[in-house]
């Protein structure tokens, strides 16, 4: 397993930047590969929606699947992805501070026991590529909520 995250301050309460992390549509505004994001809701709960994501990267589509495993109105959302011969945990962590807030990203990495010993030796690189590509998601998640509140 690899654990990475980081965090990012934006302007706005964690009522309105947690919209643009639990609204599907939303979500596709600032997650700049992502094309499809479908959620179908278990009734009267969001623990236990499963998803389907769609991330294209150049010419290659790659499909996901995923469900909700943790949801705190305005303070968490937690999801397990499966993507191929990995599991991913992707929890979202919101902190008011004054009129700003604070998100923070954490994800954790499993791989298929055949890619165990390669995946430990390239532990660094990947770590540095997954946060890498956090700082650059939370980056169009901040520029996407406060361009909506400057509107």
């Amino acid at each position: 397993m690899i654990c990475t995250g980081d965090d990012i301050t934006i302007t706005g309460p964690p009522a309105e930047v947690f919209l643009w992390l639990d609204n599907p549509q939303r979500v596709l505004q600032w997650v700049p590969q992502m094309i499809a994001n479908a959620h179908q809701s278990v009734a009267g709960q969001r623990i236990g929606t499963q998803f389907q994501q769609r991330f294209q990267y150049k010419k290659r589509v790659v499909e996901t699947s995923g469900e909700i495993v943790a949801f705190r109105q305005d303070q968490l959302l937690g999801m397990r992805i499966n993507q191929g011969g990995m599991r991913v945990r992707v929890d979202y962590r919101l902190k008011p501070a004054g009129d700003k807030t604070i998100v923070r990203q954490d994800v954790q990495l499993h791989f298929q026991p055949l890619m165990r010993i390669p995946t430990r030796m390239a532990a660094p690189l990947i770590r540095w590529i997954a946060r890498k590509r956090i700082r650059h998601n939370l980056g169009h998640l901040k520029r996407a909520v406060e361009q909506a509140n400057a509107a």
